[in-house]
């Protein structure tokens, strides 16, 4: 008959522990919540989040001025004439001046 009290005992401090401990859980998730959801906090983390935003365009950025710096490098320096090394390219092709049909170089002087 004395085993009877002792299981009764044990559960009853089990319960009493367990719902001590859940209460804990509940109360530290609780204020971790409110210190998350805190104005100045929510304020923090926008402010973080477009930092990163920001800095993420701004690599963008380089890597795409960098890329179009290397592009234009290559137009005006372009490869040797047939492959050689030293060899002197072609001059660029001459456009003839434009005129608007009038003699004398399509510009008028008054």
């Amino acid at each position: 008959m004395m085993r009877r009290p002792a299981w009764l005992a044990l559960g009853v401090a089990i319960g009493v522990g367990g719902t001590l401990w859940t209460e804990q859980q509940v109360k530290k998730t609780l204020r971790q919540a409110k210190d998350r959801l805190a104005p100045d906090q929510l304020a923090a983390d926008a402010l973080a989040g477009v930092r990163q935003r920001l800095r993420a365009a701004v690599s963008a950025a380089r890597e795409a001025r960098e890329e179009r710096a290397a592009e234009l490098w290559r137009e005006l320096d372009p490869p040797p004439a047939n492959g050689r090394p030293g060899a002197v390219p072609p001059p660029p092709a001459v456009k003839a001046p434009q005129t608007n049909g009038l003699r004398g170089g399509g510009t008028t002087h008054r």
